[in-house]
């Protein structure tokens, strides 16, 4: 029951805001709308304003808005009006999803727990000149206190940078990467490595690695290169929490093997100011759209790639739900992100969707006459059999993926 809830919670918010952006867009051209619809087939519920009657519909897989008068709206209305009309819909998808991305860094931003521990010096290299000075705490960086690890980040500093270290030892490096937060050696045991085979398993503190103590979890990727690069062996020694007790193995380690320890990462909310939750709303919707028309040349080059790919109602509805369940953060990121791509799809050139309507209109603000009425109605015929066939493809993966899976 609850995947059908969060999907009809789901479809209906961003078919609303959808058809909104089109319908907001037509009253403030005065252009007149004769039915705003949520949802598709027989209505379920109506009611009339004015000279709009606003529907709830019984499908609930879209949504419409019908003029007053649809073919005076398709051939008489100036084109850069049809444009701004037909763009307002999707636009009203990507704002929504940006405003959704503020909601959840300003409200729900978290950062790794790592980030408020104190900053240490660490070279990352077993043969620099400052590698003696591994582990030390950094309590400045050109002569500004630093407490933890965030101070650093938010510096903004340029190279080359005075290191002030524990007993007021200065280092003057070219890099801010050498300055990273204290991440205790602790670690979870990951299936089918090195450890696991010796029948560890949980979380681990790594204790020594060839009698080095190790300090910190950059030491362990330190010391594995330092003695891998003469030997094959490596002694180490851990505390297992699951069995409370020390332990300590050989390992026949190849140097590009790793020794399978994930860290134990943690996350603590953090409040963060409303111009940064723009800011990094700005970077992940722009990352979402990467990834979007990634997707798209990915299908391009390997049409195959696309059944497997698309996904229908019960893919919305089976994910919806589990973010759903999630939380509220988790629905509401899950909203933002098919927004984007509800969004984005509805631009594609094909007739019937958004995308196919713009280039229409584009054509004739060009060419400075309408389409005529037969070819608007092959497009659209045409645009409605590309739609009924990713519809049936979405479908069937649908199916092949929740109800005939193997």
């Amino acid at each position: 029951m609850i995947y059908l809830i969060s999907f009809i919670i789901a479809v209906g918010i961003l078919v609303t805001i959808h058809e909104l952006g089109h319908f907001l867009m037509a009253k403030l051209l005065k252009i007149k709308v004769k039915v705003f619809s949520i949802g598709f087939g027989p209505s379920l519920i109506e009611k009339k304003w004015g000279e709009t009657t606003y529907k709830i519909s019984l499908i609930p897989l879209g949504g419409y808005v019908k003029f007053e008068n649809e073919r005076d709206f398709f051939q008489k209305e100036a084109w850069y009006k049809k444009v701004l009309v037909v763009l307002a819909g999707p636009l009203a998808n990507i704002l929504f999803t940006y405003f959704a991305f503020v909601s959840l860094f300003y409200f729900y931003h978290k950062t790794p727990q790592f980030t408020q521990n104190q900053p240490i010096f660490f070279t990352l290299n077993t043969t620099s000149k400052y590698a003696k000075y591994n582990n030390e705490k950094v309590l400045k960086v050109n002569e500004i206190p630093v407490k933890k690890y965030l101070d650093v980040e938010k510096l903004n500093l340029k190279p080359p940078y005075k290191v002030t270290l524990a007993n007021n030892i200065t280092l003057n490096v070219d890099n801010k990467k050498y300055i990273v937060p204290y991440m205790p050696p602790v670690g979870i045991i990951e299936n089918n490595t090195p450890l696991a085979k010796y029948g560890l398993s949980g979380k681990i503190k790594i204790l020594s690695i060839n009698n080095k103590t190790v300090k910190s979890w950059f030491d362990i990727s330190f010391y594995k290169k330092l003695f891998l690069e003469n030997s094959s062996k490596i002694s180490l020694k851990v505390f297992s929490y699951k069995e409370n007790k020390t332990k300590t193995f050989t390992l026949n380690l190849k140097s590009n093997h790793t020794l399978g320890i994930k860290y134990d990462l943690k996350y603590v909310p953090q409040r963060i100011s409303f111009i940064e939750a723009n800011k990094l709303a700005f970077k992940a919707l722009k990352e979402y759209t990467k990834k979007m028309f990634e997707f798209f040349e990915k299908i391009v080059k390997k049409p195959d790639n696309l059944q497997n790919s698309l996904g229908g109602p019960i893919s919305i509805a089976h994910i919806s739900g589990k973010a759903l369940k999630a939380g509220q953060e988790s629905f509401i990121f899950f909203l933002a992100v098919l927004s984007l791509q509800l969004g984005i799809l509805n631009l594609l050139p094909i007739p019937m969707l958004d995308g196919g309507h713009l280039v229409t209109f584009l054509i004739e603000g060009i060419i400075r006459r309408p389409i005529p009425e037969k070819i608007r109605y092959e497009l659209q015929f045409f645009g409605f059999l590309i739609i009924i066939f990713l519809t049936i493809l979405a479908l069937k993966a649908d199916f092949s993926r929740y109800i005939f899976k193997k």
